[in-house]
C-alpha cells in the first residue's frame, strides 16, 4: 500500500490502514486519522474527535480539539457528529 502515500486514500484503502494499524500500531492510526480528517472525511473527523475526547489510541484528551474535529464532520454531514453536537453553545 507504500505507493498510495502522499495521495487522497480510497475510502476503502483509508478503511484498511485503520484497521491494520489500530491494533498494530495506535500512533499509526492516529496518523491516517488526522491525515484523511484534514482531507474532508467525515467518518476520519468524528473518530479523530472520539480520540480526542476520550484521550484514545495514546491521544492527549483535549476537549477544544475533540469538539472542533466533532463540528466539522456535522458540518459534513456526519449524522453521529450531529446528533454529538445537538444541545451544544460551542
Amino acid at each position: 500500500m507504500e505507493p498510495y502515500l502522499g495521495k487522497p486514500l480510497p475510502r476503502i484503502h483509508f478503511s484498511l490502514y485503520l484497521c491494520l494499524y489500530t491494533e498494530v500500531s495506535p500512533g499509526k492510526a492516529v496518523y491516517w486519522y488526522t491525515k484523511a480528517a484534514n482531507q474532508g472525511y467525515a467518518e476520519s473527523q468524528f473518530n479523530l474527535s472520539g480520540c480526542y475526547m476520550a484521550g484514545l489510541l495514546g491521544v492527549k484528551e483535549d476537549e477544544v480539539q475533540a469538539i472542533a474535529w466533532c463540528r466539522k464532520a456535522a458540518a459534513l454531514g456526519s449524522a453521529p457528529a450531529q446528533h454529538n453536537m445537538v444541545g451544544t453553545d460551542v
